[in-house]
């Protein structure tokens, strides 16, 4: 992923082969421009895979997440940063937005548009548009990429690494880690930690509602036991029964011993797991599940 971020920040692939294709009209006078960009991504098979490729609409973030990770510049990457996180600011007001769109409206941008080919045909297929700066400098250029980036639904993609804090371009929405291997591995704990609070949460909602008798919790009780793969919140519940039995050893004895003199099964009726409780059962066996 961290490759193909970086060679499709290079250049705008559109305007590039445009430009290459008027430089190669001046010296093949006869030619066509569909000849001249047919030579063009000929002549260049990476720029030809970014001409074609199906996420041109990520380009305006990782130019941005590229600059934002240089050291050049420090008070406009700063500036960038403020505003960027202004647009992500989750306020009951606006305000944070409405100052960015005020700045973006005050500054002079251009539409500049280049005809794209079709990859099958081979022909104009639609035209591509961005905005451009008329004013030269660094800090412009910048902001007309971020203008364009922000039109679009993905801008939310553009994402500051929690480890190393580099900014990156989520290509999968789940991702929030650069590929650094510290930041992968720190992806990996937070990932596990974010599976085990998933996994008690299901637990928990998947747990059996306490019930009211002691008679109630006993027939629980000896329907959990006869599962061959009780749950994690199953176990949970026996546990303390078993440990006041003695053990799950010396308790699935007693268990049996009971089954045995009244012939129950696990597809038995609960009336004769009843009869236990109320003739096999000692006192201070009931007494383990009243609370």
């Amino acid at each position: 992923m961290h490759k193909k971020a970086k060679l499709l920040t290079l250049t705008n692939p559109g305007q590039e082969v445009d430009r290459r294709a008027q430089q190669y009209l001046e010296k093949h006078r006869t030619a066509t421009y569909l000849e001249a960009c047919q030579s063009v991504l000929k002549a260049d098979r990476d720029l030809s895979k970014n001409y074609f490729d199906d996420e041109p609409r990520l380009r305006d973030l990782l130019l941005i997440a590229d600059f934002l990770n240089t050291t050049k510049d420090k008070e406009l990457r700063e500036e960038l940063v403020s505003d960027i996180r202004s647009f992500f600011a989750k306020t009951s007001s606006p305000s944070p937005a409405t100052a960015l769109s005020q700045k973006l409206n005050s500054m002079n941008f251009g539409v500049y548009f280049v005809p794209v080919l079709n990859r099958e045909t081979m022909t104009v297929g639609h035209f591509s548009s961005r905005l451009i700066a008329v004013d030269p400098s660094e800090r412009a250029r910048m902001y007309a990429i971020l203008a364009s980036a922000i039109q679009r639904s993905d801008f939310h993609r553009l994402r500051q690494c929690p480890t190393c804090k580099d900014f990156i371009v989520a290509l999968d929405h789940r991702v929030s880690y650069c590929d650094k291997p510290k930041c992968k591995k720190e992806a990996r704990k937070e990932q596990a930690k974010l599976g085990m609070r998933k996994k008690r949460a299901n637990e928990k909602q998947q747990a059996p509602k306490p019930t009211e008798t002691p008679l109630a919790r006993f027939l629980e009780f000896m329907r959990f036991q006869a599962k061959p793969n009780p749950t994690e919140a199953e176990l949970q519940a026996m546990r303390p029964v078993w440990k006041s039995l003695g053990g799950v050893g010396e308790g699935r004895k007693l268990i049996n011993a009971w089954e045995r003199k009244r012939s129950v099964n696990s597809a038995s009726g609960a009336w004769k797991i009843k009869t236990i409780w109320f003739r096999d059962l000692t006192d201070a066996q009931r007494e383990i599940f009243s609370s």
